[in-house]
């Protein structure tokens, strides 16, 4: 099984982009008043879905987890471990998807507005290598076939992207003195060649 878990490299870059997974948002966040946030509430609401993020990411890698290793111990195992992945990387890019759309949401300050603009980029180009891996996924048929999944550089560079443009936004909250947490990944990546 150890091979299988190659293209969880890719996923992680594209769904754990900084450090947890993203989670659909229930609208609690939504700034529908039409009014630009201040600074500081931009910073919180932001903070809020990255939160979140890691709690209902946490369920879905936990489920996944316990699939994979029940499908680890079945005879029969690339069937079951495959379908398991597969509801992963779905369930994965719906949280995902949500996620990005709550911070697209958010009615930015002017001097916010164009790193909360990369962001949403990233965020977006994120979800396409998301789309495309699900689609690959999709698409496999043998062990050959997932293992060849992890060989799409797009992917994480996409994930560097996003990751980049999250502590470009950490860096402004501490520049600013706000104390918020926006769960960036903070550990050196290596820059894809």
């Amino acid at each position: 099984m150890k091979a299988r878990f190659a293209p969880l490299a890719l996923i992680a870059a594209l769904l754990l982009a900084f450090g947890v997974f993203a989670v659909a948002c229930d609208g609690s966040s939504d700034n529908t008043s039409g009014e630009l946030l201040t600074i500081e509430e931009y910073f919180q609401r932001h903070e809020a879905l990255s939160h979140e993020v890691a709690e209902r990411g946490g369920d879905v890698q936990a489920q996944f987890a316990d699939e994979a290793e029940s499908a680890d111990s079945q005879e029969e195992r690339f069937e079951p471990f495959l379908e398991a992945y597969q509801d992963f990387v779905n369930e994965s890019l719906t949280i995902f998807t949500g996620f990005v759309d709550g911070i697209r949401d958010l009615d930015p300050p002017a001097e916010l507005a164009d790193a909360h603009k990369e962001f949403v980029e990233a965020g977006d180009d994120n979800l396409a290598a998301a789309q495309n891996l699900v689609d690959q996924v999709e698409a496999v048929e043998s062990e050959a076939d997932f293992d060849a999944l992890s060989e799409d550089g797009n992917a994480a560079e996409a994930g560097i992207r996003f990751n980049d443009a999250c502590l470009a936004l950490q860096d402004i909250a501490d520049e600013n003195g706000i104390d918020v947490d926006l769960a960036c990944d903070d550990v050196e990546d290596e820059r894809i060649e």
